[in-house]
């Protein structure tokens, strides 16, 4: 090329490009790396925040069952438990699945107590109880879980210069954090 101007242009812009790319897959290779110890575990033995997350959904359909025995098939409590349980069923990356867990937990809530004052058999409301301490027990592994402490120090590291600018402009947002 002759025009000294034109390839010191053409140069940076493959500089820029090649860091935008570079930037891009060495984010991307750690937010796969996060969102795998969501699904698969710290160790990768599967046992991960989405196995306790689909435990909640088993115990929430079985709130359901109990419930349709107590309260009409429409009600609202059981619809919203019903949608929240098929959100996080549904959803496919580690964000939206916790944020639909919230929704579940609400959804389990309001049920559960709507249930509390509707005179349930001994038998129901004792297996009430153990449902309510079994999705609670699950929320506390959740908050526990290995998958927070990846989470944050990537969020940390997509915070710092210059992942703050290549995560803003390929996209790459921080993870959400189970509590």
């Amino acid at each position: 090329m002759k025009d000294p101007k034109k390839a010191r242009a053409i140069m940076i812009v493959v500089i820029v490009i090649s860091i935008l790319l570079g930037g891009y897959r060495a984010l991307s290779s750690e937010a796969s790396k996060v969102e795998n110890v969501f699904f698969n575990g710290v160790d990768g033995d599967g046992i991960g925040i989405n196995s306790d997350l689909s435990h909640r959904v088993d115990i929430s359909q079985n709130l359901i069952t109990v419930a349709k025995r107590y309260l009409p098939a429409g009600d609202t409590s059981i619809l919203d438990l019903v949608d929240a349980s098929s959100r996080v069923a549904n959803s496919s990356n580690p964000s939206d699945k916790l944020r639909a867990n919230r929704e579940l937990q609400l959804a389990f809530s309001s049920l559960s107590e709507k249930l509390d004052n509707n005179g349930m058999n001994e038998k129901d409301k004792r297996y009430l109880e153990n449902l309510k301490t079994d999705f609670i027990s699950r929320n506390h592994i959740i908050s526990l879980d290995g998958y927070n402490q990846k989470a944050v120090d990537f969020n940390i590291q997509l915070a710092r210069f210059p992942a703050n600018i290549l995560g803003s402009i390929t996209g790459i947002k921080p993870f959400e954090l189970a509590q």
